[in-house]
């Protein structure tokens, strides 16, 4: 099976999250963008965002999903731009010759500020939340930087809330990628309530985070661009995509969210709640990349897939998942279509 190649609302914290990650946030976290009641699922639940909607994708916010109206910095916020109007503060401060703001301090917070250049992080515990970054022709828009002693680097616990994140020139210019754990190595990750378009590849959090409720639309293109939304590739202690909106419309995409195989065998992803549509498949299970076949734990729960940017019939071009097995402890459960609520299968019909 091929992968393919080639300002806003907040977005509030209200019901308990369907798949709790015990150890790294405590009590299950919560988020909703309609009623705490639509969200309110049990760990084991069979249940979905306004499960009694159909057509979710034209109008994501309507049954409870991430779109452009409930994701991004917060009504009102006034921004700080840097470095025009500000080049420096607590733990951070911008590098003019590298075109990007650098954080060095633990605990650094950073809110309100917009930057036409990248962010990296490269202390434990940021936040960075309620801003807009915008960066053209990078290889990340915002980088957490971890595990890579001959450097110092320790951005553990990274925080990306309720920002905009993207290139805001033409598709050609795009970025590579949104929000990068870098080095594969980041924990306690969380990236949650971000709009991001016009990059290659939205998120990648390779081995402990929660990425939820995001919107990743609208990616961007350069020749040879292999694209995928939200992605994984081998080896997670545990990390969980959660109620994103995923709706790629744009060729030579992979997948909505991925997970491979890539750098060592894929385990412990949970792919939760998430509405998704577009690329080859609309999922890649971690069976396929130089390490495959995957450890195992792959879990592919209560998601809502729609044919909106799909063919014939199809949530992708080809079908609904590839590189994915029922072994391992493996999941497939609760998952659905979008224009009937019906079940879909694991073959490539879905039906």
């Amino acid at each position: 099976m091929r992968r393919r190649t080639g300002s806003r609302p907040l977005f509030r914290i209200a019901a308990l999250l369907a798949v709790a990650m015990p150890g790294l946030y405590g009590p299950a976290l919560a988020v909703s963008g309609s009623k705490p009641a639509d969200l309110a699922c049990g760990p084991q639940a069979k249940c979905m965002p306004a499960p009694d909607r159909a057509d979710c994708a034209a109008l994501p916010s309507r049954c409870g999903y991430p779109d452009a109206t409930n994701t991004g910095p917060g009504p009102g916020t006034v921004f700080r731009r840097v470095p025009e109007d500000i080049a420096d503060g607590p733990g951070w401060q911008w590098d003019a010759k590298a075109g990007s703001l650098r954080v060095t301090g633990a605990g650094t917070v950073l809110e309100g500020i917009e930057v036409h250049g990248s962010v990296l992080i490269d202390a434990p515990d940021v936040t960075l939340r309620d801003s807009k970054v915008f960066a053209c022709n990078s290889y990340w828009i915002v980088a957490i930087r971890a595990g890579r002693p001959a450097d110092g680097y320790t951005a553990d616990g990274a925080r990306i809330e309720n920002n905009m994140i993207g290139c805001d020139g033409p598709p050609q210019n795009r970025s590579d990628r949104g929000v990068s754990d870098v080095y594969g190595a980041a924990k306690r990750v969380l990236v949650r309530a971000n709009n991001i378009w016009n990059v290659s590849n939205g998120v990648s959090v390779e081995v402990e985070g929660l990425i939820q409720g995001n919107f990743v639309h609208d990616l961007g293109n350069q020749p040879g661009d292999h694209h995928s939304g939200l992605s994984n590739h081998g080896g997670a202690s545990n990390v969980v995509f959660d109620l994103n909106t995923v709706l790629l419309s744009q060729e030579n995409v992979s997948a909505p969210i991925t997970v491979y195989s890539d750098f060592v065998p894929a385990q412990n992803v949970t792919i939760s709640r998430n509405l998704v549509s577009g690329g080859s498949y609309c999922f890649y299970g971690g069976d396929s990349g130089a390490f495959a076949p995957a450890r195992g734990r792959i879990r592919i729960l209560n998601n809502r897939l729609s044919e909106i940017y799909g063919q014939q019939g199809h949530c992708g071009t080809f079908g609904q998942v590839a590189s994915f097995a029922l072994n391992r402890g493996n999941e497939w459960s609760g998952n659905v279509w979008d224009d009937n609520l019906q079940p879909v299968g694991i073959g490539n019909d879905g039906r």
